[in-house]
């Protein structure tokens, strides 16, 4: 399988080709200029294929385009000589044959039964009506991902501190990368040079972090930390200064809003008010992984 755009298959042909128009909007004029103005990148996208071409896109866009415009020439030529049909449309959807329209119900099934399950045996039993994440279930959820998450759990927060990493949740991880599964963790609120190397270091890192990390605190803020870190090696990473909260699952679904997700458990009668959101975005999930280094 090949990804590019039009213009880098120009010379090029496959058997079958997906093409994606990228338009969502009616009002979005100047797309529909930029593809349609001049033959030339459709006249591309068109002559690429052997067997099959699909196109997908806004039905109304389509629908709305001038009729000078070459989008809607593209569409009437579709409608005499292909399939041109939207899920939104009844009357589309009457075109279609028999095997075609089962082939089409068949396939829609087949991926929202594989995106659903695991959206809703991962998260649901911890989301609102809207899908937005609050308060307490921040903690019930993160510890669910050791027995929910497939392949990798990512934690991006300034503060990791005892009331989250305690010995149960530091078992938890040791038993996830034993079978095979990545835990990373990416911390630090204050700017400083230190490193995780010492543990001199380490109790700098804590009480320049942590204000209330003080007397049995700070050792008990230690005993967790220095712990962690041989648990997880080079997947706990030090890097100020940040105060992004977000966490990301299999690399498929990122969580972000304002829940400190290692520091604090929000589950304490006058804790304050916390709301995260999921995003299925490749793009987004793939930036975050980079900037803080996780790979």
């Amino acid at each position: 399988m090949k990804v590019g755009t039009v213009h880098s298959f120009q010379g090029k042909d496959k058997e079958v080709v997906i093409m994606s128009m990228n338009i969502s909007s009616e009002s979005d004029t100047f797309a529909k200029r930029f593809i349609g103005s001049k033959p030339n990148m459709l006249n591309v996208a068109f002559t690429r294929s052997k067997q099959q071409l699909f196109i997908v896109g806004n039905y109304s866009v389509l629908e709305n385009c001038e009729s000078t415009n070459y989008l809607y020439k593209a569409g009437e030529f579709v409608k005499d000589h292909g399939t041109l049909f939207s899920i939104y449309e009844s009357d589309s959807l009457d075109k279609l044959t028999d095997v075609q329209y089962n082939s089409f119900i068949e396939l829609m099934n087949q991926l929202s039964s594989r995106a659903n399950t695991k959206f809703e045996k991962i998260f649901r039993p911890y989301l609102n009506d809207v899908n937005i994440l609050e308060d307490k279930y921040h903690y019930l959820l993160l510890m669910s991902l050791f027995e929910n998450a497939d392949s990798s759990v990512s934690v991006v927060c300034p503060w990791v501190t005892k009331s989250v990493i305690k010995d149960e949740f530091i078992e938890n991880i040791k038993n996830f990368k034993a079978a095979k599964k990545d835990y990373n963790i990416v911390f630090g609120y204050k700017n400083s040079k230190d490193t995780l190397n010492s543990d001199e270091e380490i109790s700098s890192i804590i009480k320049r972090d942590n204000q209330f990390a003080y007397g049995k605190n700070l050792e008990l803020e230690m005993k967790q930390l220095v712990h962690l870190k041989e648990v997880m090696g080079e997947n706990l990473i030090y890097r100020p200064p940040l105060h992004t909260k977000a966490l990301i699952v299999d690399n498929e679904y990122l969580l972000i809003g304002s829940h400190n997700w290692l520091s604090k458990q929000g589950q304490k009668k006058g804790d304050r008010e916390e709301m995260t959101v999921i995003i299925q975005d490749e793009g987004m999930i793939e930036y975050i992984l980079k900037k803080y280094g996780i790979v």
